[in-house]
């Protein structure tokens, strides 16, 4: 794996962030926050997510990591065991 330029290095390297990164979403398919409607492009999506990081192609990998983390970061996903923020105690402010 190791080439005179480095490239395979880094190559791999990318492969394992985003080995670690659709495992970080996996947690919300497994509590059924997400589902796949009944089309064959959701199919090939699941195809291709089931021979994840051994498969030919990962953009569909991909492509449905960083949307799931995007909503994920936005709110518009939460996991059923996410820790909730104790609200802030309401500060009592004096205007001029």
């Amino acid at each position: 794996m190791f080439s005179v330029t480095g490239f395979a290095l880094v190559e791999e390297a990318a492969k394992l962030n985003w080995a670690i990164a659709s495992n970080s979403v996996a947690p919300l398919f497994e509590s059924g926050q997400i589902w796949a409607p009944d089309s064959k492009f959701a199919e090939e999506v699941i195809e291709e997510c089931a021979a994840f990081p051994y498969g030919d192609n990962d953009d569909l990998v991909d492509s449905m990591t960083q949307a799931v983390m995007r909503f994920r970061q936005g709110g518009f996903i939460n996991h059923p065991e996410d820790y909730e923020d104790e609200p802030l105690p309401q500060m009592e402010r004096t205007y001029y």
